[in-house]
């Protein structure tokens, strides 16, 4: 809904195209997340809790690259 008025011209946009396709990596790897932390519940953690530590240690730099676009392309 924010993003509503810059639909028109996002090609002339490219921190925000970057952005948005950061936003789609780190939705994933959320979902991703989510999906071992069931696995790891079910199993009694094992190898799915250390699958989910190294997503989270790939997602805390996406969250702030996202950040950083935002700012880079709104300032």
């Amino acid at each position: 809904a924010l993003a509503t008025p810059y639909w028109s011209i996002i090609g002339s946009m490219p921190y925000f195209m970057i952005k948005l396709s950061l936003v789609v990596v780190l939705l994933t790897i959320v979902i991703i997340m989510d999906v071992r932390w069931r696995k790891a519940v079910k199993n009694n953690g094992g190898v799915d809790l250390l699958a989910i530590q190294k997503l989270g240690r790939f997602a805390f730099p996406v969250g702030i690259l996202i950040l950083l676009f935002a700012v880079l392309q709104f300032h």
